[in-house]
């Protein structure tokens, strides 16, 4: 682990699990794109998922167990499960996609 300050180059977005024990950031360029998982306890990198390019938007659903992330210049959306900080898919949306949001 390295520390948060240090590691994370263009934060573009972050999301919180609902206990608040981890933060997803967003980080990327136009050519490549990670979500960083920061140890909220040590406030330390502890893991870095590859996503598509330029994530945008993080939002972590009500129960904590999903992360959406925006992939602005890829056109995608990736799922990842916060339990296991993998990549479980990602969709294909569209032109530029900026946003999310959950409905009930």
């Amino acid at each position: 682990m390295v520390g948060f300050n240090s590691y994370i180059n263009l934060a573009t977005g972050v999301a919180f699990t609902p206990n608040g024990s981890k933060a997803y950031v967003a980080e990327g360029t136009v050519l490549s794109g990670l979500v960083d998982v920061v140890d909220m306890t040590t406030f330390q990198v502890a893991n870095r998922i590859p996503v598509g390019n330029l994530p945008h938007v993080l939002a972590v659903t009500p129960s904590g167990h999903v992360l959406f992330v925006t992939n602005a210049l890829s056109g995608t959306i990736t799922q990842i499960n916060t339990s296991t900080d993998q990549v479980v898919r990602t969709v294909n949306v569209g032109n530029h996609p900026l946003g999310l949001v959950f409905i009930r």
